[in-house]
């Protein structure tokens, strides 16, 4: 199973900025932080949060604070090609596994595929 979305924001962040939840996460340094909309809510783990990592353009970027109710922060700081509407692979070959995503959250993998919120488009592919 893949779980595919977009990139919705950018911003530029300077050193020590917080971001998401409770300012868990201050930049170190200049950071460049994408938003995608994905979050608990649609089945995307709290548990993850400090662990998980998504592929941006080839390359990955690892999961900034808190992960949200609706969203997600990824620092996507030298990673050439990223703009607003970048496809962003949430689960899959190019960044976790749901097996990787199972064990850092405790879990199984069976637990993480059915958790799959109903807001996420499925798409059959032979």
């Amino acid at each position: 199973m893949r779980v595919v979305t977009k990139i919705a924001s950018l911003k530029e962040l300077p050193d020590g900025h917080p971001v998401s939840y409770n300012r868990r996460y201050r930049c170190g340094g200049a950071r460049r932080i994408a938003v995608v909309p994905i979050g608990y809510a649609d089945g995307y783990r709290r548990g993850l949060t400090g662990q998980a990592r998504m592929a941006v353009e080839g390359r990955t970027a690892p999961v900034a604070g808190t992960i949200c109710m609706d969203h997600t922060m990824l620092d996507v700081t030298g990673i050439p090609g990223v703009t607003v509407g970048s496809p962003v692979e949430v689960m899959g070959e190019s960044s976790l596994s749901a097996s990787e995503m199972a064990r850092l959250c405790g879990t199984i993998p069976y637990e993480i595929l059915t958790q799959v919120g109903s807001r996420i488009p499925r798409v059959a592919v032979d």
